[in-house]
């Protein structure tokens, strides 16, 4: 069977290890600056964990862009494997 347009694209999800993210502000700048990357369909911060949670496209962003992201805001972004 041939999968038209409406069909569910592949979606991936990573968990980034934040270095930095050392109160709430900082947490949600990380955020902000994930939700803005086209392809990111969601994303969940937490802070306790020191890490963000992140499901997207990987037709339209890849693991590097999101870590880029990460080091706008001034933290250190680590893809856990």
């Amino acid at each position: 069977m041939i999968a038209g347009p409406t069909a569910a694209k592949a979606m991936r999800a990573v968990v980034i290890a934040i270095s930095g993210m050392n109160n709430a502000a900082v947490a949600r700048s990380v955020r902000s600056a994930l939700e803005l990357i086209r392809g990111v369909q969601d994303v969940e911060v937490r802070p306790q964990s020191a890490e963000a949670h992140v499901r997207f496209d990987p037709e339209l962003v890849d693991d590097w862009q999101l870590c880029r992201a990460v080091q706008a805001v001034g933290c250190r972004g680590e893809l856990r494997t």
